[in-house]
C-alpha cells in the first residue's frame, strides 16, 4: 500500500477511540519523557557549539508563545572563522555528495543500470529523470544544505520527508534540541521523538479541526487574529511499528508515526485529548532521515568536526577580545594625573589643553599613560590568531575543497580530470561518506 493511501486508510480508523490509541499515547509520552533524560548531555554540549558557531540552529527549550526568539543570541562570536569554516565543509560535502548540477545516483536491478538499451534500464533511466526532477523543483537541495551544516557541527541532524501534493516531497529539517533520536538493536538510527510548537492556525490547518482538543477549538472558532498565532506545544513519534496489534496499526507497516499535543487534559467530548492523536499512521519507509557524522559504541547521536574545533574556537574569542581590549588601550590608554586635576576641567581630545596651576614651577608631568610605554604586541597576537584560525579550517576539512587554488590550473585542463581532482579530495571522508551513503541517501531515494 502506498503512504498517500496510508494516509487515506488512516483516517478511517483515526475516527475510533480505543484503548489501543490510550495505550500507545502512555508509552510514547513515557519514551520521550526517557529519551529526554538520556539527550541531556548531548544537549548541553550542542549548547556550546551553538554559542560559538550556529547560534540559530539550535532550541534552547520548546516553550510556546516566546516573544524574544528574535533577538540577539550570538554574543560569544567575535570572530566569525568557526562559521565560515563549518560552512565551507558543508557546502564542500553537498557539491561532492549530492550536487543539484550534476547527477549522484544511479538505480539497479542486479546488473542492469540505467545505462544500458534493455526494457528494465529504459524504466530505470526514466525512473532516475523523473527522481532528479522532482529533487529539483522540491525544497530537497535547500533541506540538505541545511542538514550537512548541522551534521559538521553537531554530529546529528535529520531531516524529514513527507508528501506533498504541488512538488511531490516536501522536506523539513528539525533543530537540534527540538528533537530525540534512537537506534535499534542493530545500531541503526531508526527511532525519532520531538517537540515544537505550532500556532492555532497552524494546527488545525495541518490536522483539521476535528482532530484538534477542545482548547484550539475554542480558539480557532473565535476567529482572532491574536488567538489564532497563539502557540501549543506538538510532540512528534517516527518509530519502528513493533507490536502491531497491541498499538493499533495495520502490521505490514514497517512504521507508525504520531503527532498529539503535548500535556493535554482528557476531554469525554472527543478530539485529541481522547483519541490522543492528532494523527496516526504507517509508513512503508523511513519518513525521518537520521545522519551521524562519526560514532562510538552504540551512542545514538554522533561526533563532530566541530566539537573537535571548539577549543580552538574558544581561543579564538578570547583571543580576539584581548587583541581588541591590547589596541584600545594603546589607542585611548588609561591615564595617571596629578592629584590637583580632580574636579578640574580636562582635555582629552587630539588637540586639547588641560591647564595646571604651578606646573612648570614643581616640574609635575600631569597626564600619562598608566602602562608607561608598555605597548601590546599587536603583530605577534595577529600571528597567533592566524595560527589558531589555521587549525580551525584545517579541522573543518577546508583545504580538501580548495581544489582550484591548491593545484596548478592549466586553461586546456579537461572536466574528467576536474571531477577526478574533486573525487581526491574527498578521499579524507570516506568513513563518512560510507555512513551517509547508509544512513542518509539510500533512505532518502527509497523514499522519494
Amino acid at each position: 500500500m502506498s503512504t498517500l493511501a496510508t494516509q487515506r486508510f488512516s483516517g478511517l480508523y483515526e475516527e475510533h477511540v480505543t484503548e489501543q490509541d490510550l495505550r500507545l499515547r502512555r508509552f510514547q509520552q513515557g519514551r520521550l519523557l526517557g529519551l529526554r533524560n538520556n539527550r541531556y548531555s548531548w544537549w548541553t554540549h550542542a549548547r556550546e557549539l551553538a554559542d560559538y558557531i550556529l547560534p540559530r540552529r539550535y532550541k534552547w527549550l520548546i516553550t510556546q508563545n516566546q516573544q524574544n526568539r528574535g533577538s540577539p543570541i550570538n554574543q560569544h562570536i567575535l570572530d566569525s572563522t568557526g562559521t565560515l569554516a563549518a560552512r565551507n565543509l558543508a557546502a564542500g560535502m553537498m557539491s561532492g555528495i549530492s550536487s543539484p548540477t550534476r547527477p549522484w545516483f544511479k538505480l539497479k536491478v542486479g546488473r542492469l543500470d540505467s545505462t544500458q538499451t534493455s526494457p528494465v534500464s529504459l524504466w530505470l533511466a526514466e525512473c532516475e529523470r523523473l527522481m532528479y526532477l522532482i529533487f529539483a523543483e522540491s525544497n530537497f537541495y535547500t533541506a540538505m544544505a541545511i542538514f550537512y551544516f548541522d551534521l559538521v557541527i553537531f554530529g546529528t541532524a535529520v531531516l524529514l520527508i513527507y508528501e506533498d501534493f504541488d512538488d511531490v516531497i516536501n522536506c523539513i529539517n528539525p533543530a537540534f534540541g527540538e528533537y530525540y533520536v534512537d537506534i535499534d538493536g542493530k545500531y541503526r538510527p531508526v527511532i525519532f521523538y520531538r517537540e515544537f510548537t505550532y500556532t492555532i492556525a497552524q494546527t488545525v490547518a495541518e490536522f483539521g479541526w476535528e482532530a484538534t482538543s477542545s482548547m484550539v477549538r475554542q480558539f480557532y472558532d473565535l476567529q482572532d487574529g491574536a488567538n489564532l498565532t497563539r502557540e501549543i506545544i506538538v510532540a512528534h513519534a517516527i518509530e519502528p511499528n513493533t507490536e502491531p496489534d497491541k498499538y493499533g496499526i495495520p502490521s505490514h507497516f514497517k512504521y507508525r508515526e504520531t503527532y498529539w499535543e503535548w500535556g493535554g487534559a482528557t476531554n469525554p467530548q472527543g478530539g485529541t485529548s481522547a483519541r490522543g492523536y492528532l494523527r496516526k499512521r504507517g509508513f512503508n519507509e523511513r519518513a525521518a532521515i537520521i545522519g551521524r557524522w562519526d560514532l562510538v559504541a552504540n551512542d545514538p547521536y554522533g561526533r563532530s568536526p566541530g566539537m573537535d574545533a571548539l577549543p580552538d574556537i574558544k581561543q579564538l574569542q578570547q583571543e580576539t577580545r584581548r587583541k581588541a581590549q591590547g589596541i584600545d588601550k594603546g589607542i585611548n590608554p588609561p591615564l595617571v594625573a596629578d592629584v590637583q586635576l580632580k574636579n578640574q576641567p580636562a582635555s582629552l581630545l587630539p588637540g586639547g589643553i588641560t591647564f595646571l596651576q604651578g606646573m612648570m614651577s614643581t616640574g609635575n608631568d600631569g597626564m600619562k599613560p598608566a602602562y608607561g610605554s608598555w605597548k601590546p604586541d599587536i603583530k605577534a597576537i595577529t600571528e597567533d590568531l592566524n595560527e589558531v584560525r589555521g587549525r580551525i579550517k584545517e579541522t573543518f576539512f577546508n583545504s580538501l575543497f580548495q581544489v582550484a587554488s591548491q593545484f596548478e590550473t592549466r586553461s586546456n585542463i579537461t572536466a574528467v580530470e576536474w571531477d577526478m581532482r574533486k573525487s581526491e579530495s574527498l578521499m579524507m571522508l570516506t568513513p563518512v561518506i560510507e555512513r551517509l551513503q547508509s544512513e542518509v541517501l539510500a533512505p532518502i531515494i527509497d523514499r522519494v
